[in-house]
């Protein structure tokens, strides 16, 4: 089933699709809200893309501790 026009399933296909040459046979990381992140995630796994997610707020908190410790 094809997402809808004007759904965010749209948008993340047009985007994924005008930014191929960065991701095509890449390893990739999610960072972000859980269900936007899915919304990619989903998107990336159909075209057999090796990725793994990460947690915004984890990975926030981590680089604020790096940079000021």
């Amino acid at each position: 089933m094809w997402p809808a026009p004007g759904s965010p399933g749209t948008f993340i296909g047009e985007e994924l699709r005008a930014a191929r040459s960065f991701w095509q046979d890449q390893q990739l990381v999610i960072i972000g809200d859980e269900t936007v992140a899915r919304l990619y995630r989903t998107a990336l796994e159909t075209h057999k893309i090796p990725l793994t997610m990460a947690d915004a707020d984890a990975m926030t908190l981590a680089g604020l501790n790096a940079a000021f410790n």
